[in-house]
């Protein structure tokens, strides 16, 4: 989150105290319908240009959203002005009550974009993620709730009123209202970031503020609950920009996603989901609370709708927890019972595992992973050597030469295969030129594993050679095999490609280097192993 989110929203909230403070001192004398609502309107009509400009400066699809919220927050700035339930202004009214005004016309039209802007971006949810089963589930049912508070609301309302004009009007956008609200419910169900469904909650309250309207007779607490609710809109619409994610045209996101982004929500988590809506249905005992018809409604909404984004974010949080104990689990397989430090996860799961002791179980994981690596499994060459280290340079291809010392033809195959590998820009090593105080085959060990290939001369079969040799075969690496004598070549070795370069005794060396350099220029191909390559291993640059 950037520095200057906080400072927007504070900027906010010392707005709307600025506004409480002056609405509580003046009250009608310089707020409400004889004023022309300005207030409200100027806050609409701020929010209106806020919208649009953000709508600028986000990814897709929040452009298009965005643009269409803009259209309908001018549409209700030109409700508050032209709202006159006192039939002050005759220009505002095109005939009696039976006729809709100016202001129900404007209303009619916010409410529509508002439509259209929260089911262009469901449908662009729906397109890129099919909600499952549970999901559809858990909506028809937070539909059917919000359905029955507005009926229980507005058919009384309406219902007398049907034959008119107005009547019919109003009772259409109320229908339009609760489609809007359902549109934002889905939204929430289809994973939207956490800054739309913040913009859920306050078209929610602002749509519910609508209905204290609709009564004619507002009571006092209704101004400043809808000023905060439309503050609240343009804190977000000015934060929108500095924290939703990239997508591109398709709705994927642009940057790779984590697993727990591409993984669907887990089944227990659903389940949970499913037995939360118990406590979404609680909200008919909002209705039981002996306070005006008009405010059960509103606090019914809003706690629907506060409620669904609460539990959203609970059950967010449990699949991110489980997809971290999944990827933890596939860590601890792949890197051969190696386990990963779980406190440094994102701090949300760090939080979650720290708190039901989930922690403290991965500990013990990963200390008896890493016991049983040591005591049963794996008893090769880490238990009888120590861990790996690299020494070279980087940038520097290495090869290391398996080749007895002693023998009088020795020196001359080394000073041939070394000029050889340093003519193609390897570095040659062999195991006497190793001059440190730790033990022989611990030097020997470390040399194999840094290498990049193994030049191995097995003339003589000589046992400290064919058990480095098979050190090298058990790493992985390239082997070159040289030999004078065919009768030197191990039955296990004979399916091997052996350089032999003993046939003409004169010629041996002349013979050998050019064998070697072709060899050594193969295995560089081959393996993709170049002095350029900054040092990578084999198995980083192998295709």
């Amino acid at each position: 989150m950037k520095e200057s989110i906080p400072l927007k929203f504070g900027s906010i909230a010392a707005l709307y105290l600025l506004w409480f403070v002056s609405w509580l001192a003046l009250r009608e004398a310089a707020f409400g319908p004889p004023h022309y609502s300005w207030s409200q309107s100027l806050v609409a009509a701020v929010g209106a240009g806020v919208a649009l400009r953000s709508s600028r400066h986000v990814p897709y699809p929040y452009p298009t959203f965005l643009l269409l919220l803009g259209v309908g927050l001018f549409f209700l700035a030109g409700a508050w002005v032209t709202y006159d339930p006192d039939f002050r202004r005759p220009f505002f009214h095109f005939g009696g009550e039976e006729t809709p005004d100016h202001s129900d016309i404007n209303y009619a039209g916010f409410v529509f974009t508002w439509l259209c802007a929260w089911g262009y971006l469901a449908i662009v949810g729906w397109s890129r993620q099919p909600p499952s089963a549970l999901t559809s589930v858990v909506f028809v049912t937070l539909v059917f709730g919000l359905a029955m508070i507005h009926m229980n609301f507005y058919v009384p309302m309406y219902s007398s009123i049907l034959d008119t004009i107005a009547g019919r009007l109003s009772a259409a956008v109320s229908g339009i209202e609760f489609l809007t609200l359902s549109l934002g419910v889905a939204c929430i169900l289809l994973g939207q970031p956490v800054v739309i469904r913040w913009l859920i909650i306050a078209s929610a309250g602002l749509i519910a503020s609508s209905m204290v309207y609709a009564l004619g007779q507002v009571p006092e607490a209704g101004q400043p609950i809808w000023m905060f609710t439309d503050l609240l809109l343009v804190g977000i619409f000015l934060v929108l920009p500095d924290t939703l994610p990239a997508v591109d045209r398709h709705g994927k996101p642009s940057a790779p996603a984590s697993e727990a982004e591409r993984s669907r929500r887990s089944g227990l988590s659903g389940v949970l989901l499913l037995l939360s809506l118990g406590a979404v249905l609680l909200t008919v005992a909002v209705w039981l609370a002996p306070i005006p018809v008009i405010w059960r409604s509103f606090f019914s909404i809003l706690f629907v709708v506060v409620l669904v984004v609460i539990l959203v974010w609970i059950t967010d949080r449990f699949d991110e927890t489980v997809q971290f104990l999944k990827t933890y689990a596939i860590t601890l397989y792949r890197q051969r019972l190696t386990g990963g430090e779980w406190r440094e996860a994102d701090a949300r799961i760090r939080a979650i595992l720290h708190s039901t002791g989930l922690g403290t179980y991965l500990d013990t994981l990963r200390d008896s992973a890493a016991r049983l690596k040591q005591d049963v499994l794996f008893l090769g060459p880490e238990r009888l050597y120590p861990r790996p280290r690299e020494s070279r340079r980087q940038g520097e291809v290495c090869c290391f030469l398996v080749m007895p010392f002693s023998l009088e033809w020795s020196d001359e195959v080394y000073r041939i295969l070394a000029s050889a590998c340093k003519a193609a820009g390897v570095q040659a090593l062999r195991g006497d030129d190793l001059f440190t105080p730790t033990d022989i085959l611990d030097d020997i060990w470390q040399a194999i594993n840094a290498a990049d290939f193994v030049i191995a001369d097995i003339t003589g079969r000589n046992p400290n050679v064919l058990y480095e040799l098979g050190l090298a075969h058990a790493l992985a690496k390239p082997v070159l095999i040289v030999s004078r004598n065919a009768q030197d070549i191990p039955i296990d070795l004979s399916t091997r490609r052996v350089i032999l370069y003993g046939h003409t005794e004169r010629e041996w060396s002349a013979e050998l280097a050019g064998k070697a350099a072709k060899a050594i220029t193969d295995i560089l191909n081959t393996y993709g192993l170049s002095a350029k390559e900054s040092g990578l291993s084999r198995r980083e640059t192998m295709p």
